[in-house]
């Protein structure tokens, strides 16, 4: 966007430079072949052709001078572009930009403002929700076991730790660290290959001398992908 500006003002000052130069030169041969005194003509022809030479040296000047202003006037902007790009939300344009960009970079600074407070906002939201969700999580009587795509232990509630008396923290490690009963890592394994819902299943723990229940649900994305899984023991809590 830069280079093709200073490309076509650059067009214009050389269209405008050549008119003019047209002009003097049109000025010339009038004055060359009108009848005046020689003096008169000759001073005429001097001053349009020390008005080329300054015309000339100012236009030669511009186009030097141009690029550079633009490129000193714009480059904050492009830094400003290139951070957010980065992720970098408390990047603001300082400096002096020019009095004409003055106003956008207000206004760019303005708007990343904003998005900066609604960002904090939807933060805030997320972690007020995910701190909600666990808490009603750790307080229910049924075990829950959350699990990722690439089948790593996203959460065990409190009631499922107690069940398996857990000690260490196994967020982040992979299903197969838990020390599970085969029929109950089975029906896991299954509920992760085939990425479906699966019916209640009863298993006997003779530890607690009755069955527990095990059935599953899939957390998807917006395109419709499972992400997580969610896996419920049920009718686990230890008699006193």
């Amino acid at each position: 966007m830069n280079n093709s500006f200073t490309k076509w003002l650059k067009l214009f000052l050389a269209a405008f430079f050549v008119l003019a130069l047209l002009q003097a030169v049109g000025v010339i041969l009038t004055v060359r072949y009108a009848e005046m005194a020689p003096f008169a003509r000759a001073q005429i022809i001097n001053i349009e052709i020390i008005f080329i030479l300054i015309f000339f040296s100012l236009l030669s000047s511009v186009f030097v001078y141009i690029p550079i202003v633009f490129r000193r006037s714009l480059k904050r902007f492009f830094d400003f572009c290139d951070e957010i790009n980065r992720g970098r939300l408390d990047y603001e344009i300082r400096g002096e930009v020019g009095r004409e960009l003055t106003l956008l970079a207000d206004a760019l600074n303005g708007a990343l403002q904003s998005f900066r407070d609604y960002d904090y906002l939807k933060k805030s939201k997320i972690i007020e929700q995910y701190n909600r969700i666990h808490a009603v999580l750790d307080i229910i009587e049924d075990g829950i076991l959350i699990l990722d795509e690439e089948r790593n232990v996203l959460h065990i509630n409190n009631a499922l730790r107690i069940f398996w008396d857990l000690k260490s923290d196994f967020t982040g490690k992979p299903l197969e660290e838990l020390s599970l009963r085969p029929e109950i890592f089975r029906y896991i394994d299954h509920t992760l290959k085939s990425k479906i819902r699966s019916e209640i299943k009863k298993i006997y723990i003779k530890e607690l001398g009755r069955h527990i229940q095990l059935s599953n649900a899939m957390v998807r994305n917006e395109k419709g992908e499972v992400i997580n899984y969610v896996i419920a023991f049920r009718n686990i809590k230890k008699s006193k």
